[in-house]
């Protein structure tokens, strides 16, 4: 017995596999270098992080069972689901399966909670598979992640709990799932794409909880480059935007690097009405700043940071956007 693991003992095994980078991971298990080809074509996946994550919180569940479902300290935890989750969404980039694997333990978790509260997701949960979505390359993922979007709210409606009610950040979430549809599906799927973007931006405004900021601004910029061929519709919609973005204030630097690094020289002298703004120090230098706080959480709230037009913002921007285009910009909670 004294050597007997305990549920301190399976979360810290599932804390570091949360920590494995799954990319370095891949390389070095792959490199022919490193491994024979019998190997190689061997089925080795629990060598990897998320499914070896998952076969932790399943050993969990057999001890508990085991036992009979008495010992409250050998009880499965929200937060050990929230593990595996987040192990999965870290892949979702490099495996189709994954963002259906955190759809799969997300339901597992709603199923739980029918008949103990110990087990209802929070929304860091739900927006975390939403991430895991965006970051795919399901051809499908805006409807993907929508339809989690309205889960919630039904699931608000229904319960009044608000600790399920969605966030600013979780239509942050579903908004970039719809721009990231670059390398995924027909020009079809990217036109639907772009209609979710904004019509998640009407729901926000009617609402009455969510309003828009300038994430919401920067998020729908990215999704018209990515989705709108260059034409003069993109251009028009790069117009509209940006001119809604000025009435509510909410034109952050982040916004002009955009502007400045995917529209022409003459409509970006005409959307700033050609108001003088230095290109000088990089805006990422102070930590502080809406920049350098969406970088760290890779982007647009989880999105592709080499591809939201942010890598190249300025410290001095900010100083020379006119007080009344950015008069209602807030910081970022961390």
């Amino acid at each position: 017995d004294n050597i007997k693991p305990t549920m301190e003992t399976y979360q810290m095994v599932m804390n570091a596999w949360n920590k494995v980078d799954y990319h370095t991971c891949r390389n070095i298990l792959y490199d022919k270098k490193f491994l024979d080809n019998d190997w190689i074509s061997s089925d080795n996946t629990h060598t990897m992080p998320a499914p070896s994550t998952e076969r932790v919180l399943k050993r969990i569940k057999e001890v508990y069972h085991q036992t009979g479902r008495k010992d409250a300290d050998l009880k499965p935890t929200l937060s050990q689901y929230a593990s595996v989750i987040n192990t999965w969404t870290k892949c979702s980039r490099y495996e189709l399966k994954a963002a259906p694997r955190t759809e799969k333990f997300l339901h597992e978790l709603e199923q739980l909670s029918i008949t103990d509260d110990f087990y209802k997701p929070t929304v860091e949960i739900y927006t975390t598979v939403i991430k895991a979505y965006t970051h795919s390359k399901h051809a499908q993922k805006p409807q993907l992640a929508l339809r989690i979007l309205q889960d919630m709210e039904t699931r608000y409606k229904q319960t009044k709990g608000e600790g399920i009610r969605p966030t600013l950040r979780t239509y942050h979430g579903v908004m970039n799932a719809c721009a990231m549809c670059t390398h995924t599906g027909d020009q079809k799927d990217r036109t639907e794409a772009l209609r979710i973007a904004f019509q998640l931006l009407k729901v926000m405004r009617a609402s009455g909880v969510h309003e828009p900021n300038f994430v919401t601004y920067g998020t729908l910029i990215k999704a018209t480059k990515n989705l709108v061929p260059p034409s003069e519709t993109q251009d028009q919609i790069f117009r509209n935007v940006f001119a809604q973005c000025k009435r509510d204030g909410q034109v952050e630097g982040v916004i002009i690097n955009q502007l400045r690094s995917w529209t022409s020289d003459p409509l970006f002298r005409e959307l700033t009405e050609r108001v003088p703004i230095r290109i000088g120090k990089r805006y990422y230098k102070n930590p502080n700043s809406n920049s350098a706080k969406l970088r760290n959480r890779g982007g647009y709230d989880g999105g592709d940071n080499s591809d939201n037009g942010g890598n190249n913002g300025w410290e001095d921007v900010m100083k020379d956007i006119p007080t009344e285009w950015k008069r209602n910009v807030l910081p970022l909670k961390e």
